[in-house]
């Protein structure tokens, strides 16, 4: 989806809002983190002042594998990004935002751009996971019953020492 903003600052329009949706699922995204579906778009783009404004809102459903226990959980992802737009952002070599030499601006590009920077660092079931026992690699939240510090036995003798 493709919108000119260059007709927006010119006064030429006044306003271009709408909604779509965008498969992204031949796009790259980090390990343990998949699209479940399109992606919903809504946008309002609007003349302001000598600029424009757009706002988004980006609607993902998304399946995660928990950084820590490798458990598979489903997660939704809602960013609503606002940006000011002025008549020098198409111009030069190298524009932040995916514009045409135009003014023209990928709304579709623009938003997986905006998936992508807001993903967590770490992509985790709940805040609290305790990740897998190192012993058994089971889930630790599960409560396995290993000893968790069982140590090594050539060290004993130092533990003597110390008691």
């Amino acid at each position: 989806m493709v919108i000119d903003i260059k007709k927006l600052i010119t006064g030429r329009e006044e306003r271009a809002a709408g909604t779509f949706e965008a498969d992204f699922s031949g796009e790259g995204f980090p390990a343990g983190f998949s699209l479940k579906g399109p992606v919903q778009i809504a946008y309002d783009a609007q003349r302001q002042g000598d600029g424009a404004r757009l706002r988004l809102d980006i609607l993902c459903e998304a399946v995660i594998q928990c950084d820590r226990c490798l458990e598979q959980v489903d997660r939704t992802y809602r960013y609503t990004p606002d940006y000011l737009l002025f008549e020098g952002d198409w111009t030069g070599e190298d524009p932040e935002l995916p514009f045409t030499s135009s003014g023209k601006l990928d709304l579709k590009e623009l938003s997986y751009d905006e998936i992508l920077l807001n993903l967590p660092s770490s992509l985790l079931c709940r805040p609290d996971c305790q990740g897998l026992c190192p012993v058994c690699g089971k889930p630790a939240s599960a409560g396995c019953g290993c000893r968790q510090n069982v140590g090594d036995d050539r060290l004993s003798i130092l533990k003597q020492l110390l008691s």
